[in-house]
């Protein structure tokens, strides 16, 4: 009889304990389903990473602040290639939004493609260089249907850029500030705003400003401190834009656009005076550049 009344009790315990738990998965699987979660397909849309290819057209304006160089400066056009990788995964409760990431080596070439200049103008210093280094881009984008999409993102990245002058300035001050930022590879830094749309899977265009600058010499402990105030920022930003997801996913893409890009032009602003701002340093030869693209991905 004990033995009876012993068996009896395990098996209570054992089916209550198997109710609980299916109550409890039941429980935990209505809060995935409420907050739009599939954890399989996120695992998988982050195992997606596509090899991309960009060819980049530009018009760029050259710009030396006037406490360096009081001359001008003629546009110049601009022809790159990146090369890199694009991975796109889920964005949370949101069904239509996604996070878009894209980082890429560039390599680009800056001069006139004109024997002549069309102003006539020939007090204005003309610019070539070559350009290399590395972005890296990330926002968010819409699923729009039919396999097309649109990105907003912004990028930041690092780059080396060797600049020649085909002109002599108007003044000594002039010619020497030219001198001491060109004839040799330069560091220097960039952030464009980057609009990008996707046709179909493979095949998309992208539309882009981008503002670089050339460090005339580099002083690392300056541009780091710089960099990590900027950092700080982008960083903030990012919280803020996390909490608007939580009640408006669909906004998430454009409010993350024009924050993230805001302060990051507010940042290069401040800097066509002082290179490392706030620390008072010199200023840099920066380009303005507008740029359109066709990308493939593989």
């Amino acid at each position: 009889m004990k033995s009876f009344l012993k068996i009896c009790l395990l098996v209570s315990i054992f089916t209550m304990t198997n109710l609980l738990a299916q109550e409890d998965s039941t429980n935990v699987t209505n809060e995935a389903e409420d907050d739009y979660i599939n954890w399989s397909e996120i695992i998988e849309f982050n195992k997606l990473r596509q090899p991309r290819i960009d060819l980049v057209y530009g018009f760029a304006n050259p710009i030396y602040h006037k406490d360096a160089f009081k001359g001008g400066l003629s546009p110049v056009n601009v022809i790159g290639i990146e090369l890199g990788y694009e991975k796109n995964s889920q964005y949370y409760k949101s069904e239509t939004v996604y996070k878009y990431k894209h980082e890429n080596f560039f390599l680009s070439n800056i001069k006139e493609y004109s024997s002549k200049r069309e102003s006539g103008d020939f007090s204005k210093v003309r610019t070539e260089a070559w350009r290399f280094g590395f972005n890296s881009c990330s926002g968010f984008g819409y699923e729009l249907g039919s396999g097309m999409k649109l990105a907003l993102a912004a990028s930041n990245g690092i780059g080396w850029t060797k600049l020649e002058f085909l002109d002599s300035a108007m003044t000594t001050g002039d010619q020497e500030s030219l001198n001491y930022v060109g004839d040799a590879f330069r560091f220097g830094t960039q952030t464009e705003a980057v609009i990008n749309v996707k046709f179909t899977e493979n095949i998309g265009i992208n539309a882009g400003f981008e503002r670089a600058i050339v460090f005339p010499r580099h002083m690392f402990w300056y541009w780091a401190g710089s960099e990590v105030l900027r950092g700080v920022g982008t960083g903030l930003l990012s919280t803020f834009v996390k909490e608007i997801g939580k009640s408006s996913p669909s906004s998430v893409p454009i409010v993350n656009f024009i924050l993230q890009n805001a302060l990051n032009y507010g940042f290069y602003e401040l800097r066509q005076k002082n290179m490392n701002w706030p620390i008072e340093t010199e200023p840099p030869f920066m380009f303005d550049t507008f740029k359109v693209g066709v990308n493939v991905n593989f």
